[in-house]
């Protein structure tokens, strides 16, 4: 009978597998080594034709001819029935800038047992893929936001939307995905930027005593806690007055001095009342800012929404639409000052535009330009300038310093950008502590 190749290669398979029998029991008895590799050597070069040169021994002869058995359909691969463990991913999540809570980033690390299991990776907030929300990934700030984070990646910064939200690495591959321990974040945007207190970063109200003063424990009370020395420093940290009358001061203030001491002044017994001040070098970061108007829910009815923060300043131009606001740019501003404060939480639409606005001050008209009025009569504008020669009527933005009756004035440049390009129906919104 003739015989095949195939059987032929099977027929050599069977001897093989009885030459590695017969080594396995010589080295039980003690044969040595050598011996052992030598007896196999001898039966596979006797029944295997090798290319010249070529030299098979030990387990690689066997390994060979049942790889070439297993190429011509012969011999179909072992299962392994035991199956292997699935790797282990881990995660962590710590703030951005420890030290600094205006910022609302979280620095997500993760790391896993078996990295060549893995295509790549997304993040899940209580089940919902929030990659969109990823900022950067490996310390590289993503221009158009991934929807899959590398394999290679091992950590990315995230923005924390929701307090206590669980957030989640998952790993994907072609195996069943790999779910890391639950993450949770608990700053939230809105709060971060509702209740934080800045020491040297967000706005101050401040002042002097111009003589040796009385400080009372209310603002109606008529008996005082002590009496502080001329020019010592206090800090305003009261309300804005709810309503004072064009071109007066508030009666009392409440302030609190550096040795901690809280009380009730009267207003005209500071140099020239309350200042205010910040430090222009300090702003929220974007991540904050974009966090903030989304998470505050806030819409327009254009592609353009203005937040402006007394607090810092400025005014944050944002575009596109309710829940997906993008920074477009940041403009210095100066608002109202303590006794005449630019309304807190005053929203409303753009509702008239102005390029020259005149007004007379005591006999005297001065004029101011590009003029975007909203709310109940505030607007952006430019500085001032006297009608009769011409010149500025005072600097155009102070430095870090609120000095209006109300609205916010700016840079000419700046103002001119808003006056072109914001449209009438945008929506404008004033916060407070924030």
């Amino acid at each position: 009978m003739k015989i095949t190749k195939h059987a032929r290669i099977l027929s050599l398979v069977l001897v093989l597998m009885m030459a590695l029998s017969t080594a396995m029991v010589f080295a039980e008895e003690g044969a040595p080594a050598d011996q052992t590799e030598q007896t196999v050597e001898e039966l596979m070069l006797e029944g295997l034709d090798l290319p010249e040169g070529e030299v098979v021994v030990g387990e690689q002869a066997a390994e060979a001819v049942a790889d070439e058995a297993m190429m011509d359909g012969e011999v179909t691969p072992p299962v392994d029935p035991q199956p292997q463990p699935q790797a282990v991913l881990t995660a962590t999540a710590t703030k951005k800038y420890a030290n600094d809570a205006s910022d609302n980033g979280y620095i997500l690390n993760w790391t896993i047992s078996d990295p060549s299991v893995i295509a790549y990776y997304q993040i899940f907030l209580n089940g919902v893929n929030v990659t969109p929300y990823v900022v950067s990934v490996n310390d590289v700030v993503q221009t158009a936001q991934p929807q899959f984070i590398s394999a290679y990646a091992n950590k990315c910064e995230i923005l924390a939307p929701v307090g206590g939200a669980n957030y989640y690495v998952v790993a994907l591959g072609p195996a069943q995905p790999i779910y890391s321990n639950p993450v949770t974040t608990i700053v939230e945007a809105g709060d971060v930027l509702d209740e934080i207190r800045f020491e040297n970063h967000g706005l101050v109200w401040y002042g002097r005593t111009k003589k040796k003063v009385k400080i009372y424990s209310t603002a109606t009370g008529k008996k005082a806690v002590a009496t502080l020395p001329k020019n010592t420093y206090v800090r305003a940290i009261g309300k804005y007055p709810k309503k004072v009358p064009k071109f007066k001061q508030p009666t009392k203030v409440q302030v609190e001095t550096n040795d901690g001491l809280v009380g009730w002044l009267r207003y005209s017994d500071l140099k020239g009342g309350v200042k205010g001040h910040i430090d222009v070098k300090h702003d929220y970061s974007r991540s904050v800012k974009e966090a903030f108007v989304n998470y505050k829910g806030y819409s327009s009815t254009s592609k353009y929404l203005i937040w402006v923060s007394p607090r810092m300043q400025r005014a944050y131009v944002f575009e596109g639409s309710k829940g997906n606001w993008k920074l477009d740019r940041t403009y210095r501003v100066t608002t109202g000052r303590f006794s005449h404060p630019t309304s807190a939480y005053q929203t409303g639409i753009f509702k008239k535009k102005a390029k020259v606005f005149k007004v007379t001050e005591k006999g005297k008209r001065y004029y101011f330009k590009y003029a975007s009025y909203f709310g109940s009569g505030v607007s952006f504008h430019t500085g001032t300038w006297w009608a009769a020669s011409n010149k500025r009527r005072g600097s155009v933005v102070k430095s870090g310093k609120p000095g209006t009756f109300g609205c916010l004035r700016m840079y000419t440049d700046e103002a001119h950008w808003i006056y072109e390009n914001v449209p009438m129906d945008s929506m404008t919104v004033v916060t407070k502590k924030a």
